[in-house]
Formats: C-alpha cells, structure tokens, sequence
C-alpha cells in the first residue's frame, strides 16, 4: 500500500538521523570513539548524510584518525561541491 511505501522511503532517514543524534550526545560526553561508530552506522545506512560525514570527518581529525577523516572528508566534498554554470 501507498503508506507503507512511502514510509519505506523515509526510514532510512529517520534511522540516520537518529544516529547523528546519539553520536552528539557521546561527544558531549567526552566518547568519541563512540560518536564515531554511532555516525558509521548512519553513514551505512544513508551514505548520502552530508551532515554524519561532516561530522565525523571533524571527529576522526579530532582524534588525530588524519587519513581516515580524509576518506569522509572526500566524500563530503563530492556531494557539496558546486559546479560553476557553463
């Protein structure tokens, strides 16, 4: 049905939100290994979430994770960059 769809749409979102939101909570709690994880799971879940690999490209370069947090970082930069008109 029409609900079900659409609700299989979204869940992939809500899910990863959900992640970002307990990795904030672990870094405000000083466990940042943690945060990591948690936006792992959401960035598994929905590789498109520029605002998991924003984060966790900082947190990972927090770290001292340099080459790692480059990884994400290259994909963050992919899907915001902005082509110039031709």
């Amino acid at each position: 049905d029409l609900a079900e769809r659409e609700e299989e749409k979204i869940t992939p979102y809500l899910l990863a939100g959900g992640h970002t939101e307990v990795a904030e909570k672990y870094t405000q709690e000083g466990k940042g290994r943690k945060a990591v994880r948690e936006l792992e799971k959401g960035i598994q879940l929905l590789p498109g979430n520029i605002v998991a690999l924003q984060r966790i490209t900082e947190y990972l370069n927090a770290m001292g994770k340099t080459e790692k947090a480059a990884e994400y970082g290259k994909v963050f930069e992919e899907l915001t960059r902005c082509e110039e008109p031709s």
